[in-house]
């Protein structure tokens, strides 16, 4: 079988989905991979065969995502939605044709900012596979009073009833321009990022509980476990780690939101006189605030440290909330304290505090006095690591790869039926 898989550019996109890229190839199917630059080397990796878009509004590092100039409230969460689904839709689609009329591909393999694999799938038959780098809460929300639309995060608004209402003229005004009919007024953004046919969820219902029977094509597959060809080299400071002598924090500010001053900068601060040993991951890493004058003894910078490597070590973790670095950190059985608002963020948050694995600040800009108590308050109760190990032991049921290459494939085969 021939898949085409498409991605937005950022690493808690590309990096899930390059393990399954690796088995279907493995499994003698060809892999076509629409995407930015930033990550050919990559893709090529896991042997699937790198294709460039060639439209700017499908690739994320050339054309800017967020809300326009100017708005607030629910206007501000509708041009934020617009731009991260409804503006590369058109660029998609043509792309999908594009690939399509050369290659011929079986299906589509996307994450959930492919509104354009929705309209090719409709348009052409050809089926589309989504995978969660996101929770499914995300675009399910209740509508916000009025009163409050100023106060909360944009993304609490997507999929609620009043910026659906919103949302679909903008969604129509772009199918327009492809010659497409309107979407029904019972449409709904949740269903077309999420495939109807597969979507297959990084979680088990420990984490994230769905209804399976009104949604029979949702799997929980657990996290992905990571791909990488690159052989760790540990840095000086590891046998510290090793050693476990110390409770061990871990801070990381993410790879898409990466201002390593709302949060690794402060928490190293917060921790400098604490009796425990801070490892802090940030592309930010050589930035004079982390010089080693600068520097607390007990805490190390690094720009990366695989996370499978360095969280068997790990204590709890302090992060600003992206979904794979939460759904990592609980297949380790690490609790987590979450700093984080922005797009998924403040969902994920509050799914951590649901699970009792962890607890939610309820802010990404947390002052140095709030990540000082809540590490004391992770190391004061045993319960943040009970409900984490908890969730660890209910993901260990799963093979995460070969599980959701194994319902892929027979996706395709029943297709052909």
């Amino acid at each position: 079988m021939k898949y085409l898989f498409s991605t937005f550019s950022g690493y808690g996109h590309i990096n899930p989905i390059l393990s399954i890229a690796a088995e279907l190839v493995k499994r003698d199917h060809t892999v076509y991979w629409l995407c930015g630059p930033r990550f050919k080397e990559n893709i090529l990796a896991s042997g699937a065969e790198f294709l460039l878009w060639t439209s700017a509004s499908c690739d994320n590092d050339l054309t800017p995502i967020g809300p326009d100039p100017d708005t607030t409230g629910l206007e501000a969460s509708v041009s934020f939605a617009r731009t991260l689904w409804v503006d590369p839709m058109p660029g998609q689609v043509g792309e999908y044709r594009r690939v399509y009329n050369e290659y011929k591909f079986d299906a589509l393999v996307v994450d959930m900012v492919a509104l354009g694999a929705y309209t090719f799938s409709m348009e052409s038959g050809i089926l589309y596979i989504t995978l969660a780098t996101n929770p499914r809460t995300l675009c399910d929300h209740a509508d916000t009073p009025i009163a409050q639309r100023e106060l909360v995060p944009l993304c609490d608004m997507w999929g609620s009833p009043a910026f659906m209402q919103s949302f679909i003229p903008v969604v129509n005004q772009a199918r327009a321009t492809m010659a497409l009919e309107p979407l029904s007024p019972s449409f709904h953004l949740l269903d077309a990022i999420t495939s109807p046919y597969l979507h297959l969820m990084q979680t088990t219902a420990a984490f994230e509980d769905v209804d399976k029977v009104k949604e029979p094509h949702l799997h929980f597959v657990g996290p992905m476990k990571p791909f990488t060809t690159q052989k760790f080299k540990p840095p000086a400071w590891w046998p510290k780690l090793v050693e476990r002598r110390h409770f061990v924090v871990h801070v990381t500010q993410g790879t898409y939101t990466m201002a390593a001053a709302e949060l690794v900068e402060p928490t190293i601060r917060a921790l400098a006189d604490e009796d425990c040993l801070v490892i802090a991951t940030t592309p930010e890493s050589d930035h004079a605030m982390f010089s080693p004058e600068n520097l607390p003894l007990n805490a190390h910078v690094e720009p990366y440290v695989p996370h499978n490597q360095l969280l068997p070590y790990v204590d709890v973790m302090i992060t600003n909330s992206g979904y794979n670095g939460i759904t990592t950190a609980l297949s380790h059985g690490v609790p987590l304290i979450c700093a984080g608002r922005a797009g998924d963020k403040a969902d994920n948050s509050r799914l951590v505090a649901r699970t009792g694995a962890g607890v939610d600040l309820d802010t990404d800009k947390p002052s140095i006095d709030t990540i000082k108590a809540a590490v004391r308050q992770m190391r004061g109760s045993y319960r943040y690591k009970e409900h984490a190990e908890r969730i660890q032991k209910d993901f260990q049921k799963h093979d995460s790869v070969i599980e959701s290459c194994d319902l892929i494939e027979e996706l395709l085969r029943s297709r052909d039926q």
